[in-house]
């Protein structure tokens, strides 16, 4: 448990927390806030890596925290994978270098046997013996098949942060901090951490821009918001619905206010130059003034409307947009691709997923143009324009321009300009940056910015959310929604992935394509290849565990799930039937002239509903999803 009390901190004329206090308590907790909004501040503050102004962090006396930042160093070793997680894990390292030592002692002293039983200890308690097997196992699960024999060295920054990532799971902690943990993992390897998680009795608080990783673990909510850290019981989405009746709350009493103000106002002006209303008027005064501080107490973060007008997409009416074949494509003599072909219609929507390593960077960069040492032929139509995304496009940004001036580059209009880099969280203090001194997250989301109003009739777009958070997101998301041209988007973000309404979906094993039809719910129904045997420590087919799993448990998991599904069913029906009298309730005009109260009440009830719907929706599909097969 972790008590935080009276926490106040500034930079400069910039306040991050107010006397903000919260207890975190046992299991899994999401922490979100907009980006900037001090959320790896408060990490680094718990951890004493970040000095604060006041207030005090109490933590459990058996409270061991295991920190996995966004970005960390890590060295260039000649070690192998296993061996430099065995290297890093401290309870390990210590009893074997002891180990070691007092071979070469004839006659150790007492003080280094009793330092030996005490090591000894913690590596028994540890499960010590079995941990070169155990890391193995987990590195394996996060995609190391084919790298387990490389040096740290030769490992790509993503594989060298899972093998961080490793060392955190196996150390001897009971809290873990996990800024971003998704960042670098492949959708596979998220499916096992988020079942390692689930199985863990280690405690966690979890920052992430995967809304559906944090409604998966989390159950229970801490949101920075006004310098404070407000507690929500329950998941993003519970969290989501429940900040929507505080905004309409505070909408409401906002409303009320100023009618106060007004009324208020008009007595004064009225009454203050006569001499007998005088006092009244002056009393007035008094409550005027505490009801405008009311009013500026009240500030309510209004969402960004995002409205795009399409009007730099073009659609191509030909069927052909890019067509052909890779006959291979090698690194170093070892194979990636090889005869892949290519038939895309310009207006097909396509998701391209798995591991990391297998070669989907690659193939978007050839079908981008942007790699041409391979074997075969790719053609494009000639009324082609093609916009590409990758990290690389990120650092080709012209650092000396303003973050205004580089999307006034295609839209003149500066309060478009304003508007669309509005949307994409910059403010007024951000038009002036030069775009050297953005952070990594403001990178991408000033490309995508332009990617709103660049000229193009397809997209390719590689891991376009990774340092994007969820609000941003969801922006993303409603433009890719409204898009009537064709993409392909590499992406391990299951949220977008079920979001977005996709053509086929694509996937690359062995260097070979495989393109499955239908978008991601339909994949998942239909191969259930992201269901993780966490026993086995392994991904298998859902045919492989149910042979292995006992009939009789199959059948009643199903009861068991079949009644979940009814009871939300149920729920939905009768929200339904609800929000559809409520239509009807609208379409009598005569209603608004008559009842104006009852229409602001229904009114607000159908926006309660709706938000219940999408989660209850929410619900339903993932247990559908969970439904085991019996043969």
């Amino acid at each position: 448990m972790i008590t935080i009390n009276s926490l106040s901190l500034s930079h400069g004329i910039r306040v991050l927390f107010d006397k903000a206090g919260i207890v975190f308590e046992d299991g899994k907790t999401a922490l979100v806030g907009r980006n900037g909004s001090g959320k790896t501040t408060l990490f680094n503050i718990i951890t004493n890596n970040s000095e604060k102004d006041n207030g005090e962090i109490i933590l459990s006396a058996d409270t061991r925290i295991g920190y996995l930042r966004q970005e960390m160093d890590i060295e260039d070793s000649p070690l192998k994978p296993v061996e430099f997680v065995l290297k890093e894990i401290d309870y390990y390292n210590k009893y074997t270098e002891m180990l070691e030592q007092i071979k070469h002692i004839e006659k150790p002293s007492d003080r280094l046997l009793n330092n030996i039983a005490v090591y000894e200890e913690d590596f028994r308690h540890n499960a010590g013996y079995s941990l070169p097997e155990r890391t193995e196992k987990m590195l394996i699960s996060l995609g190391f098949s084919k790298h387990i024999d490389k040096q740290v060295r030769e490992l790509s920054y993503g594989y060298r942060m899972r093998l961080l990532l490793t060392k955190l799971l196996l150390e001897d902690n009971n809290m873990l901090f996990l800024d971003e943990p998704t960042n670098h993992l492949d959708l596979p390897s998220i499916k096992w951490f988020e079942q390692y998680l689930l199985n863990s009795k280690k405690n966690a608080i979890i920052v992430s821009h995967d809304r559906e990783f944090l409604d998966t673990l989390c159950t229970r909510t801490i949101e920075i918001s006004r310098q404070k850290l407000n507690k929500f019981k329950g998941n993003y989405s519970f969290y989501k619905i429940e900040k929507e009746k505080i905004i309409e709350k505070e909408k409401q009493e906002l409303r009320n206010l100023l009618e106060q103000e007004k009324q208020l106002i008009a007595f004064i002006s009225k009454w203050k130059a006569k001499e007998s209303k005088v006092a009244m008027a002056q009393s007035r005064e008094k409550i005027l003034v505490k009801v405008r501080n009311r009013i500026n107490n009240i500030h309510i973060i209004r969402e960004k409307d995002a409205r795009f007008n399409y009007n730099n997409v073009e659609v191509i009416k030909s069927k052909t947009g890019i067509n052909g074949i890779i006959e291979d494509k090698s690194y170093d003599k070892t194979n990636v691709l090889r005869n892949v072909e290519i038939d895309i219609n310009p207006v097909k929507k396509i998701f391209l997923i798995g591991r990391n390593g297998v070669g989907k960077s690659t193939l978007v960069r050839i079908l981008a143009g942007n790699d041409e040492k391979y074997n075969g032929n790719i053609r494009y139509n000639e009324s082609l324009k093609l916009l590409y995304f990758d990290f690389d496009s990120i650092s080709k940004l012209p650092g000396s321009e303003t973050v205004l001036s580089f999307i006034q580059n295609d839209e003149p209009s500066e309060f478009r300009a304003k508007t669309l880099l509005g949307m994409m969280m910059f403010g007024g203090d951000d038009y002036d940056k030069k775009i050297r001194v953005l952070s990594g997250g403001e990178k991408i989301r000033l490309y995508l910015t332009k990617l709103f109003i660049s000229k193009f009739n397809y997209i390719i777009l590689d891991e376009p959310t990774n340092y994007l958070d969820i609000d941003t997101i969801d922006i993303f998301i409603k433009w890719l929604e409204g898009l009537k041209t064709g993409f392909i988007i590499v992406s391990h973000n299951e949220y977008l992935l079920k979001s977005v309404k996709s053509d086929e979906m694509w996937e690359i094993n062995n260097g070979k394509l495989h393109i499955h039809f239908g978008n991601y719910r339909d994949y998942i129904s239909y191969q259930k290849n992201l269901i993780v045997d966490y026993e086995e420590k392994s991904f298998l087919p859902i045919n492989k565990i149910n042979k292995k799993s006992n009939r009789q448990q199959i059948v009643n998991k199903r009861i068991e799930i079949n009644k979940k599904i009814k009871d939300i069913e149920e729920q939905i029906s009768q929200l339904e039937n609800e929000r559809d009298e409520i239509f009807k309730m609208l379409t009598d005009t005569d209603i608004y002239k008559k009842d104006s109260e009852n229409v602001r009440k229904n009114r607000k009830r159908e926006r309660e509903i709706t938000l219940l719907l999408e989660a209850l929706y929410h619900d339903w599909n993932k247990l559908i999803e969970s439904m085991p097969i019996l043969d």
